[in-house]
């Protein structure tokens, strides 16, 4: 099936549905480390930078797909992310070659900060179903 879209249209298109599934990868990966806001000295994950753009490009996303293709991207981007912890863990179990010796610096930053990773990941999951189900009802 050939999608009868002007070609500018098709590329914000494209451009909307990658940057919104990259945007989600890299706070999710940025998440990993914990930084300092001086300004209200608070603690909180590094994903927060770019997080906030993922609701600004997912209404831009929801004015030219629609509700029901927004719907597919969101649960889209859950599942790889899914697949990148899944394999972030392998690579992380994986042997490494003779050579280098970071496997243990590799193994501490990746590995202990995954269960922090999956309860972020877990809480955006909620939240795009919960929004997901407003922009349904009400918009």
């Amino acid at each position: 099936m050939k999608l009868k879209i002007k070609d500018k249209e098709f590329k914000v298109l494209i451009f909307v549905i990658a940057s919104y599934v990259a945007i989600q990868i890299f706070s999710d990966f940025l998440g990993l480390k914990i930084i300092n806001i001086p300004v209200i000295n608070l603690s909180a994950t590094a994903g927060i930078i770019l997080y906030p753009l993922t609701f600004t490009i997912r209404d831009i996303a929801h004015k030219i797909l629609g509700k029901t293709n927004v719907s597919y991207l969101v649960v889209s981007t859950v599942v790889l992310n899914i697949l990148m912890i899944a394999l972030l863990y392998v690579v992380i179990n994986l042997p490494p070659s003779n050579h280098w010796e970071l496997q243990e610096s590799f193994r501490a930053v990746f590995f202990t900060r995954m269960y922090n990773y999956t309860r972020h990941f877990n809480g955006r999951i909620i939240y795009s179903i919960i929004k997901n189900i407003y922009f349904r009802l009400y918009i």
